[in-house]
């Protein structure tokens, strides 16, 4: 005979073992999630593993070809110009991307300290108004505080039953002056407020440099590009190291040995006198000035002006007008990579 334990005990059973199904399925639903995930993460480093040996196996190949290049007394020469032009052309956008760098930092710190004169101007005229406003409460209330004093004294003397129409008009008097003496109280500390949180304002965010700003630098950047090519125009040294910095060392070539040497020596020279000049942010400068009237831009909010506007370099700017002028695009060629560092 079943009895109402039995049935007690079998039904707990059963919930017990349902419990135990339902946390077994669950388990079983995130060891799958899991392992999928740790296929996935195997499949990826597989993946970036076979792009590893590759890039590896073409170095590797690189560096044989670059072995037998330098073996050969006739292709070594070649070799050792190519990289020194390609030297030059990372010289060049390093020097580029430095010249940004700072310069931005300078515009940057320039219009911020500008903002901070602004609001601190803007915050000083506040507080003179505010001051001001209180200063004239200030006088109104104690002509009010004086003429409360006059009508008491006039209230006091009239003290006998007789004047009591008198007293009740100065009183009445008195109270209007408190109550214009509160509201002048009121006002002045609502002005003490508004003195409070205009103390209290913090500087806002700068919002990062203005489009003229980017303009301007964006505007000596291209100048710099001009003034560097230049410096490396004679014999072609900026256009071979352009050609160097988009084809492989195999294809370079630049003469005998002896002729290789002698660009060697010139290259190295340019490079020299490039880190010891003292006048090429001067150049810059005044090349930058003259660029500016020269140059338009499509829309209002564009940074960078139109390619065409480059497409001849003066040599040199005197006195604000070009001398010289080379048909020569550094924009439109992208020398030095000049795309990558300018701002937008």
């Amino acid at each position: 005979m079943v009895t109402l334990a039995t049935q007690l005990f079998s039904r707990e059973e059963g919930q017990e073992e349902d419990e135990r199904l339902l946390s077994l399925f669950k388990n079983r639903v995130e060891l799958k999630k899991e392992f999928a995930k740790l296929r996935a993460e195997r499949e990826r480093l597989a993946d970036q593993l076979k792009q590893q040996e590759n890039a590896t196996l073409r170095a590797q190949q690189k560096l044989e070809q670059l072995e037998g290049l330098l073996a050969d007394q006739e292709c070594a020469g070649n070799a050792i110009v190519f990289y020194q032009l390609r030297g030059v052309w990372q010289n060049c956008r390093r020097r580029m991307r430095g010249f940004t760098g700072e310069l931005s930092n300078a515009w940057k710190e320039r219009e911020h300290q500008q903002q901070i004169a602004v609001f601190e101007k803007q915050r000083a005229t506040t507080l003179n108004e505010i001051q001001q406003k209180m200063d004239d409460l200030g006088q109104k209330r104690a002509h009010i505080s004086a003429e409360v004093g006059t009508v008491e004294a006039s209230r006091k003397k009239h003290r006998w039953f007789w004047n009591f129409f008198r007293r009740r008009e100065l009183k009445v008097r008195i109270d209007g002056l408190h109550s214009a003496q509160s509201v002048l109280d009121e006002r002045i500390g609502e002005l003490n407020g508004l003195r409070d949180t205009c103390l209290e304002q913090p500087q806002p965010a700068f919002p990062g440099i203005s489009n003229s700003g980017l303009r301007a630098i964006n505007l000596a950047i291209v100048a710099l590009a001009q003034e560097l090519y230049l410096h490396f125009v004679e014999d072609e040294f900026s256009n071979l190291a352009r050609e160097a910095s988009i084809r492989q060392v195999g294809d370079a070539q630049y003469g005998d040995p002896s002729a290789c040497r002698e660009l060697s020596r010139k290259i190295d020279l340019r490079v020299r006198a490039l880190e010891e000049s003292a006048d090429l942010a001067a150049r810059v400068q005044v090349r930058a000035k003259y660029l500016k009237d020269q140059v338009e831009y499509r829309r209002d909010t564009d940074t960078v002006p139109v390619a065409g506007d480059f497409a001849q370099m003066p040599r040199s700017v005197e006195n604000g007008n070009a001398v010289g002028q080379l048909n020569v695009n550094v924009l439109a060629e992208e020398f030095w990579d000049i795309f990558t560092i300018l701002l937008t």
